[in-house]
């Protein structure tokens, strides 16, 4: 969502919720935005009160990012809210577009109540990676990804401050002593005091900042990943103090490719320290320093020996590297694998559908072993040069193809399901049956097919391979049954199937009995249908007559028993 202050009249009551807290949409967010013009009073308190109000109560993660370009000149406690939106774990990260060194402060417990960073960007790119990280920070995954290389300046134009710059440390970063550019990515810094007070004055990850501190002696790092360097420096009270950090690490881009030299999408791709030789491809890396998803990354590295391994699906490579101080390198993994991309169609949306990879083994039951299985709609899978068996899995019907695949190639394959669904209910006159109804599945076109034989979901709806069924409905646990037969066309619209079930309950009662009783049911030609040693059944029975007979003793009574369509009755049978 977005909220905005001081846009329109520039007072302290000038806030207004523009979008509220949804699902996110890029373009209906920035919808507007450009209309918006900052005026007057910035009662960013207030807004932010109101922004966590329109959050939604979960017990997730909740995050406001604030962007401002000065504090709040509306006499508000700025660091009351911030406790009071600590304890609510909201956090707030809030990036200061240029701001006073007096203001800076003022803005501190803002973040450090809340647990959210602050960002005190200066140039128009250092406001760029600071909403960028902001963002991801807020959002689900909340780690910012690599960059896509890592830049290092050429020129030597940010490396002197002026004589006429403010007084206070500026601060910058190289690869290593010797190199001549600066590193343009997002370091993390941390300015402590050299002395007994060692809380951090700056803790922040950003490009090239500048500290207004006061004149004394500080310890400087910077870090990025398993890189890192630290040094002390004593800022002037008269003049800029700028400080050049060699990190003394290379930088190292590495690309995950096809045998034709194109991404290969997907890749997880690990940078560990390497031992005293090159691992087995199948073994675990050491240490881990770095990794990323996806086919192209960068990483800061401290010299050294690495190994780096690439994994997508089944296809896995690696190579050892070396890293020197200053060095850009680029690594380029070829996988020799192809890429199937695969569709299931005809499933149905109420049950997971599987899709198996299977590869010839003659040691194997049925000549084939499982080597992956997902439940994804719409996998892409890496696979090694090969022939592989694709298996379409659900609710007992299955589907599979034959597929052989070359390194570097593409296939796409749509699985179709041969089958159909039927949904089911059962009604006694017009009331929906839910509970007690059982369900009975029977292939009878002689064709062979893993089905269900029974299920008691109410209402469900099945899946069934194409064919000829018998589907019988039973209501409760006795004769109440009615069945049919149903041919299932693959691809074809959802059967809809109600049973009309006529049958009624009946609460078996005795009076009088001169012991333990012990229950009958027979049909109207004298066939059994239920016994019980219960002492007052209720029974669901089909419509029709019966005879009922009760045993106590040596004493036996019967009742005939004429059981209508939807009757709830009771049968008393005396002993008197």
């Amino acid at each position: 969502g977005v909220a905005a202050f001081g846009h329109r009249k520039g007072d302290c009551g000038d806030i207004e919720i523009l979008r509220p807290a949804e699902p996110l949409d890029a373009a209906r967010i920035a919808q507007g935005l450009e209309r918006v013009s900052p005026r007057g009073r910035g009662p960013l308190t207030q807004a932010l009160r109101l922004a966590a109000r329109e959050l939604p109560q979960s017990k997730g993660p909740r995050s406001l990012i604030l962007i401002h370009d000065d504090a709040d000149n509306c006499t508000v406690d700025l660091c009351a809210l911030a406790a009071e939106l600590g304890k609510a774990n909201i956090k707030v990260h809030a990036i200061g577009l240029a701001l006073k060194a007096e203001d800076r402060p003022r803005m501190a417990c803002l973040p450090q109540l809340t647990g959210g960073k602050l960002y005190l960007p200066t140039t128009p790119e250092q406001v760029g990676a600071a909403v960028e990280e902001a963002l991801q920070l807020a959002s689900a995954g909340g780690v910012p990804k690599p960059a896509p290389a890592i830049a290092v300046e050429g020129a030597e134009a940010d490396a002197t401050v002026p004589d006429t710059a403010p007084p206070g440390l500026y601060l910058r970063a190289r690869l290593s002593a010797q190199s001549q550019g600066l590193v343009r990515q997002p370091l993390r810094w941390t300015v402590t005091p050299d002395g007994e007070n060692r809380t951090p004055l700056f803790a922040e990850a950003t490009v090239n900042p500048f500290l207004p501190l006061p004149p004394g002696k500080y310890i400087v790092e910077a870090r990025d990943g398993p890189a890192r360097a630290s040094t002390t420096v004593l800022v002037s009270e008269t003049k800029p103090t700028l400080l050049v950090l060699p990190l003394e690490a290379g930088s190292l881009r590495t690309r995950a490719l096809t045998g034709r030299g194109t991404p290969f999408p997907g890749t997880t791709i690990s940078v560990a320290k390497a031992p005293g030789a090159e691992p087995p491809a199948n073994a675990p890396l050491g240490e881990i320093v770095g990794a990323f998803v996806g086919s192209d990354g960068a990483l800061l590295l401290p010299a050294g020996r690495y190994v780096v391994r690439a994994e997508a699906g089944l296809a896995r490579v690696q190579k050892m590297i070396d890293i020197a101080p200053g060095n850009n390198a680029t690594l380029d993994l070829v996988l020799d694998a192809g890429l199937v991309q695969l569709t299931a169609a005809n499933t149905a949306p109420q049950q997971p559908a599987v899709f198996v990879v299977l590869e010839d083994d003659p040691d194997a039951p049925r000549g084939r072993r499982e080597i992956l299985r997902t439940a994804q709609r719409s996998p892409e899978i890496a696979l090694s040069p090969g022939t592989y068996t694709i298996e379409l899995r659900q609710a007992g019907v299955e589907v599979r193809e034959r597929i052989v695949i070359a390194a570097g190639e593409t296939l796409r394959r749509t699985l179709t399901l041969a089958a159909g669904q039927v949904a089911l209910a059962t009604r006694a006159g017009t009331q929906m049956l839910g509970d007690q109804v059982f369900y009975s599945i029977e292939r009878i076109d002689g064709a062979g097919s893993d089905v269900p034989t029974t299920t008691s979901r109410p209402q469900p709806t099945l899946l069934l391979a194409a064919g000829r069924y018998r589907i019988e409905s039973r209501f409760g646990a006795i004769n109440a049954r009615t069945s049919r037969e149903v041919d299932v066309r693959a691809g074809a619209p959802v059967q809809q199937i109600v049973f009309d079930q006529t049958a009624g309950s009946v609460r078996l009662r005795a009076q009088n009995p001169p012991g333990e009783v012990f229950w009958d049911v027979r049909d109207a030609r004298g066939q059994p249908v239920w016994s019980t040693g219960q002492p007052e059944p209720d029974l669901t029975l089909q419509a029709g007559q019966y005879v009922v007979r009760a045993f106590a003793r040596d004493r036996q009574v019967e009742k005939p028993l004429d059981l209508r369509a939807g009757d709830r009755k009771s049968l008393d049978v005396s002993f008197e």
